[in-house]
């Protein structure tokens, strides 16, 4: 018999054996998914919360209480696809969310803006235009401010800011609809301001569907799209299930 060489380590005796020992269905035991994170495979984007996967994944298994590799393998599967449904649905809202801080956005929330910018005027108050105008107002509301308020004419930066602030409150901020509020009508102040809050509410929307629409589009294809494959995969998942219980039924007879 020639000599085992030192370079090459012996192969693994009974390899056979070994892999027919581990999918013995009598002594095979099912991993722990969340313990081990075995079938909690899914692409995962940086940021998202592998937990919220894992437990999705453990109801599912839960609901279904697979026996073996081929129905474990199809609720990994539905798992992912519901996953990815959610990660649209998220996508989406946070795409839209973020319109709202966007001055160049026509749903652009201009309330935030001016109070991001009062602030900055508060603590920043000679660097704030150079620095954070452009992200907290539209072009035109800089140069009206710059127009009106030459930082020259003010002997320091804080009254310069004063100022600035003051006309913003006075009549810069976003307009509100206009109501009689007379007796008769019996219109309250916190009425009136909850019909504005409303409005303008009203108006992000408008802007955000007007200008969002391809975004909108292709979420509801997505949406179609994965919704098929999760009614598919679910079926699948059932007829996988039927089966592991007609053998288990068989087998016990």
């Amino acid at each position: 018999m020639r000599k085992q060489s030192d370079s090459n380590p012996p192969a693994p005796e009974h390899e056979g054996r070994l892999i027919n020992s581990t999918i013995r269905t009598a002594k095979y035991k099912r991993p722990n998914a969340l313990k081990h994170g075995v079938y909690a495979t899914a692409v995962l984007i940086p940021g998202e919360n592998r937990k919220e996967f894992e437990d999705l994944l453990a109801e599912l298994l839960d609901e279904y209480k697979p026996l073996g590799p081929s129905l474990r393998h199809a609720v990994h599967c539905l798992a992912d696809s519901m996953w990815r449904l959610r990660r649209l649905k998220k996508s989406v809202q946070t795409e839209l969310y973020e319109n709202t801080f966007d001055p160049h956005h026509p749903a652009f929330d201009e309330v935030w803006g001016f109070t991001m910018f009062i602030e900055y005027l508060r603590t920043e108050p000679e660097t704030c235009f150079d620095k954070h105008a452009k992200k907290c107002l539209r072009r035109d509301k800089i140069n009206y401010l710059e127009q009106k308020f030459p930082r020259e004419d003010y002997e320091s930066a804080s009254e310069w800011a004063k100022a600035i602030t003051s006309e913003i409150f006075s009549g810069l901020l976003p307009a509100k609809p206009q109501f009689e509020a007379s007796p008769e009508l019996g219109y309250r102040a916190d009425e009136l301001e909850q019909a504005a809050r409303e409005w303008r509410t009203d108006q992000q929307v408008k802007g955000s569907i007007v200008y969002s629409r391809e975004l909108l589009e292709y979420e509801l294809k997505e949406t179609e799209r994965l919704n098929a494959m999760i009614v598919k995969q679910t079926r699948h998942c059932a007829e996988l299930k039927a089966w592991e219980e007609a053998e288990k039924a068989r087998s016990k007879a």
